[in-house]
């Protein structure tokens, strides 16, 4: 449903926007659209926050974190 996808897209940021814009195949953008999607309301629900608020930022290791949470 387009109205689904299009809520999912306003959780994503603005690199996770261009990046699912660069997909070409549409079976692909699928699945990433959704692992982040569910990454965010995953994070969200066990840090007690909106899967918006969530701001994954990573580490020099390339680690993702969430800011404003510790390890």
């Amino acid at each position: 449903n387009i109205h689904e996808i299009e809520a999912q897209l306003r959780l994503l940021k603005n690199e996770e926007i261009d990046k699912h814009a660069r997909i070409f195949k549409q079976s692909e953008k699928n699945i990433f659209l959704t692992s982040q999607v569910m990454k965010r309301v995953l994070c969200g629900l066990y840090l007690k926050i909106s899967p918006a608020e969530t701001n994954f930022l990573f580490t020099e290791h390339k680690k993702p974190y969430v800011s404003g949470f510790p390890n």
